[in-house]
């Protein structure tokens, strides 16, 4: 956030939903960069819906994920995403398509990235309607526990075949 704000723009705030150990410590950060005008921690949230309606972009820097629900939801809710290029969030954000994979640890392309997403609207609503399509034509609940029920079967065959040999 601090590249967006010095190198990009400053007309944004950006939300940082959850808790953890390095709460303290980023909050520190926050002051420290002189970030408390664009930056708010949010914390913890039972109900994020509100926040992602009104947000214009989601964004997770995660180091590895398993099945990102927060990417999840904001395509449901046709928002783009800006993430990390890491096993997870691959399998759900089209690089170029649903919104913008970055390298763990860039900065500069995240910087980047989340400038060039919040300054083209039109490529916003394109990215998040295409996200919205992907999840109800490969993500829906149904889909998933089709894929996994699917996935137990085949595994089931296997031990079925291995213990007959």
């Amino acid at each position: 956030m601090k590249r967006v704000k010095e190198q990009h723009r400053s007309d944004f705030v950006c939300l940082l939903a959850g808790d953890g150990p390095l709460r303290e410590q980023i909050q520190q950060q926050i002051k420290d960069d002189r970030l408390s005008d664009v930056v708010k921690i949010i914390g913890f949230q039972t109900d994020i819906y509100p926040y992602i309606k009104m947000a214009d972009l989601i964004v997770l820097t995660s180091e590895k994920e398993g099945v990102p629900r927060i990417i999840m939801e904001a395509m449901a809710f046709s928002k783009p995403v800006v993430a990390t290029d890491v096993l997870g969030t691959r399998e759900l954000v089209v690089d170029g398509e649903t919104g913008v994979l970055v390298k763990y640890k860039n900065v500069e392309q995240l910087a980047s990235s989340i400038h060039v997403m919040l300054s083209d609207e039109r490529k916003r609503k394109e990215f998040g309607n295409n996200g919205r399509r992907r999840i109800e034509e490969s993500f829906t609940e149904e889909i998933v526990v089709e894929r996994i029920v699917n996935m137990y079967q085949q595994l089931w065959q296997v031990k079925k075949t291995e213990a007959s040999i």
